[in-house]
C-alpha cells in the first residue's frame, strides 16, 4: 500500500514557503519603508541611518571612538565627526541627508550660525542629540568664548530647545558650574525611571531603579545638572552629597518639535550611559532619536 505520509508532514510542507514569503516581505519592509517587528531587529540593521557628531578638535580622539561603536550599537549607520562648529553655516546641515545631529564635548561652544543652522535642521524634521555640557557656551566672531551668552535656547535655537542649564549660583557662565564630577557623586549613583511607557525605558524592561557602583566605573567622569522648564523628563539621575544630602537631576529630556510629522526631534542626555557601560540605554537612546523604534 502506498504512502503518502502523516497529515502534519503535508502541513508542515506547506508552511516552509508561507515563511519564506513572510521573511521576504519582513526585510522588504524593514529596507524600503522602515517598518521594524519588534525582535527581529538584525532585519532593520540593514537601513543605514547618517549621523553627524558635531564637535571640537580637543574632544575628536573620543568622538571617534563613539563613532566606531555606534555601527555596532545601532546597525550599520553611517556617522562622520565634524571638529570645526564654523563649518556649520546656512545649508551645511538642512541639505545633507543627516538623520541625527549629535553635540558631543563639554568644550564645544556654538555660533550663532550653528545655533541657526541647527534651529532650521530641526524644524525640517531633523533629529538633535545634546550630551550633557555640549553647546553651552557662546562661541563669538573673533573665536573667543562670550562671557554673558550660557545656555542651549540661545537666537534661534530658542524656538526648539525646552530645558536650561540648572545653575546653583547666579549668572553661572561654565559648564563646570552645572557639573557634578565623579568624587562629588559619591561611591553609587541611581538610574530612575519616571515614564515606565516610555520607549526607550520600556525596551529596557526596567521596573525599579538602576544603581551603578562608581567604584566599578573608572570611565565615569561627571553629571550634568539641567532644569526641564516644566517638561517630564522620563528618568533622573539621583545621588547623595558629601554631607548625605539626596540629590537628583533629570537624567534623559526628549520631545517632539512643531506639528505631528512636520518638526524634529530633540533629545538631551546628562550623562554618558557608556561610561556606566549602559550599552543597552544608549542604543535606544539612539535608536528613539534616528526614530527607528
Amino acid at each position: 500500500m502506498a504512502y503518502y505520509g502523516s497529515p502534519a508532514s503535508k502541513y508542515a510542507e506547506m508552511a516552509i514557503p508561507i515563511i519564506l514569503i513572510i521573511v521576504v516581505l519582513l526585510v522588504v519592509g524593514a529596507k524600503f519603508y522602515g517598518v521594524c517587528i519588534p525582535g527581529l531587529d538584525f532585519i532593520c540593521a540593514s537601513k543605514s541611518y547618517e549621523v553627524l557628531i558635531l564637535t571640537t578638535q580637543t574632544s575628536k580622539p573620543s568622538a571617534e571612538a563613539l563613532k566606531n561603536r555606534l555601527g555596532t550599537l545601532v546597525g550599520t549607520t553611517a556617522v562622520y565627526v565634524q571638529p570645526n562648529v564654523n563649518d556649520i553655516t546656512p545649508g551645511v546641515l538642512t541639505s545633507q541627508n543627516y538623520k541625527l545631529v549629535m553635540l558631543y564635548g563639554d568644550d564645544l561652544a556654538l555660533t550663532n550660525k550653528a545655533r541657526t543652522e541647527l534651529a532650521n535642521y530641526v524644524k525640517n524634521g531633523g533629529s538633535l542629540l545634546i550630551l550633557k555640557g555640549a553647546g553651552l557656551r557662546q562661541l563669538k566672531s573673533d573665536g573667543s568664548l562670550s562671557e554673558f551668552v550660557f545656555g542651549w535656547g540661545v537666537g534661534d535655537m530658542n524656538s526648539i530647545i525646552k530645558f536650561r542649564p540648572s545653575c546653583p549660583i547666579t549668572n553661572c557662565n561654565s559648564v563646570s558650574d552645572v557639573t557634578v564630577t565623579r568624587d562629588e557623586l559619591g561611591s553609587e549613583v541611581s538610574f530612575v525611571p519616571i515614564n515606565f511607557n516610555h520607549p526607550i525605558i520600556k525596551m529596557l524592561g526596567l521596573r525599579a531603579a538602576q544603581k551603578f557602583d562608581l567604584t566599578q566605573k573608572d570611565k565615569f567622569d561627571s553629571i550634568t545638572l539641567v532644569n526641564d522648564e516644566g517638561l517630564v523628563a522620563i528618568a533622573s539621575l539621583d545621588w547623595f552629597d558629601a554631607e548625605g544630602k539626596p540629590r537628583s537631576t533629570p537624567a534623559i529630556i526628549t520631545y517632539d518639535t512643531g506639528s505631528i510629522g512636520a518638526g524634529g526631534r530633540v533629545t538631551y542626555l546628562a550623562f554618558d550611559p557608556l561610561q556606566l557601560d549602559y550599552e543597552s540605554l544608549f542604543t535606544n537612546v539612539m535608536r528613539y532619536s534616528l526614530r527607528t523604534t
